[in-house]
């Protein structure tokens, strides 16, 4: 991850809400990508438009 990508995670607002109904896109990892950027690279799963991919 880049410098500039991970400046621009700094930037995003910390409280989201995730509930039925409701449509996000999330990436998911065992951790906090903005502590160790690594850990974008131990993708979970992947939610776009309310389907989940896995890899």
């Amino acid at each position: 991850m880049s410098l500039a990508e991970r400046d621009g995670l700094r930037r995003l607002p910390v409280r989201a809400e995730v509930e039925p109904g409701r449509f996000a896109d999330l990436v998911a990892v065992p951790g906090d990508p903005l502590a160790d950027s690594k850990l974008m690279t131990n993708v979970t799963f992947v939610m776009k438009a309310g389907k989940v991919y896995k890899p």
